[in-house]
């Protein structure tokens, strides 16, 4: 029955374990709380014959499995032993298994270490993945809670020190092109880390990680993208529109676009933002557009010909 089975210290636990309970000619239901074991597993090509089944207890059972997981060297036989083991601890809420902390420890390593084995080199098709996104959506476990300070301290010291090699990185970065966030990621992305400064001690971090580093030169392109994304309303120094008799804008240069060169910069921005005032000689004489409209508009107040501010 145990030549399926490598020759280690393991097993001869196991054997051991095994002899031990069918000795005892142990029954269910006396007092003891047993659960019925296959010696060799099924999957392995074990039975339910009475040979093969015999009785432990809870703590029995897991430690049984504990060893099963290394008693095998063959696949798949190995990786099977490792889940079983999972699906006893973590799977059945109505068996009374306690067992020992250690066993828990030791055994979600060891089916992390089956699941990266068997995931190596896979690679999930496009249905496999939008299936795994759909069966994330909506999970709400973690919606309104947040991570207390000790498990925010346990997920820092476990990253600590870890650098992403250079292979993950460009993953990374394969994985995240051509993808642009929506406006409704944007907008919560944005609403997260409003009103937010960082401390004396992020800010330090974060420069001893730039020093030393020389950026590459931007772009004509790049530096146009930065110029378009931090544009009128997107800008967080945006104040509000100008108003003009060709339209209202959210920028000065847009403007000034829509006024075919007959408005410099300057005169937007006084004429928009003191559209109160009254236009004046000077003020006429200098300005091509006010020419364009004749004499009879000094004396008039800037608001009286198109112009205005409308705050944001």
């Amino acid at each position: 029955m145990y030549s399926q089975f490598n020759k280690s210290r393991e097993t001869m636990l196991y054997a051991h374990m095994i002899r031990k309970a069918r000795r005892g000619n142990r029954k269910k239901g006396e007092g003891t709380y047993y659960e019925r074991h296959h010696i060799l597993p099924k999957c392995m090509g074990g039975s339910n014959a009475k040979s093969n089944l015999t009785l432990l207890t809870a703590e029995e059972h897991l430690r049984a499995h504990m060893l099963l997981a290394d008693m095998v060297d063959e696949q798949p036989y190995k990786h099977k032993m490792v889940f079983a083991l999972h699906a006893m601890m973590y799977g059945n809420s109505d068996q009374k298994r306690v067992g020992v902390i250690q066993f828990y420890a030791v055994a979600k390593r060891k089916y992390g270490e089956a699941m990266s084995e068997a995931m190596k080199g896979r690679k999930l098709t496009d249905e496999h993945r939008a299936n795994l996104g759909a069966a994330k959506r909506g999970n709400t476990y973690m919606k309104g809670k947040t991570h207390t300070s000790e498990t925010k301290a346990k997920m820092s010291a476990v990253k600590k020190g870890k650098k992403p090699t250079d292979e993950t990185k460009a993953k990374l970065s394969a994985a995240k092109k051509g993808k642009t966030p929506t406006d409704e990621t944007k907008a919560k992305l944005s609403a997260a880390n409003r009103g937010k400064k960082r401390t004396d001690e992020t800010k330090a971090k974060m420069s001893a990680a730039r020093k030393g580093k020389k950026c590459k030169p931007l772009s004509v392109e790049h530096r146009m993208h930065i110029s378009e994304a931090n544009m009128g309303e997107k800008n967080y120094k945006f104040a509000g529109y100008y108003i003009v008799p060709f339209g209202r804008f959210a920028t000065i240069d847009q403007a000034k676009d829509a006024c075919n060169g007959l408005l410099s910069n300057s005169s937007i921005s006084k004429f928009c933002r003191s559209s109160d005032k009254l236009i004046s000689k000077a003020s006429y004489t200098k300005s091509v557009y006010l020419q364009t409209l004749g004499p009879f508009v000094i004396g008039r107040t800037f608001a009286d010909v198109g112009f205005s501010f409308d705050p944001a």
